[in-house]
């Protein structure tokens, strides 16, 4: 048996994610958008909405901000897989990513990466 230890938001994300591929499950898209950014913006926060009754009450939503700006967006989907409903701080736009390079773009563009 193989243990990863993890010391950082990425490498738990990456090991996480890992274990999914050795387990067989499916990676979600929104695991993929979260590996570009990361890969593509060290900075870059990201966070998971933490809900009170797990299991039960959707917990699709992802918040990414840049620090040096302030600026947050946040991914929703109740799956992980597109489409996602794209909302920031920026503004009050709603927009929708119906691909993960979609994603990856309109998430780049509002957090002014």
């Amino acid at each position: 048996m193989h243990l990863i230890t993890c010391r950082s938001t990425a490498t738990r994300l990456e090991a996480a994610r890992d274990r999914r591929r050795c387990m067989g499950i499916d990676v979600r898209d929104i695991d993929k958008i979260i590996e570009v950014l990361r890969n593509a913006h060290q900075n870059l926060v990201i966070e998971q909405l933490r809900v009170t009754h797990p299991g039960v009450d959707d917990n699709g939503i992802w918040f990414f901000k840049n620090p040096a700006t302030g600026i947050e967006t946040q991914l929703e989907s109740s799956t992980g897989n597109c489409p996602f409903l794209i909302e920031s701080n920026r503004n009050s736009e709603r927009e929708y990513a119906n691909t993960i390079p979609q994603a990856i773009s309109i998430v780049t563009a509002v957090l002014g990466f």
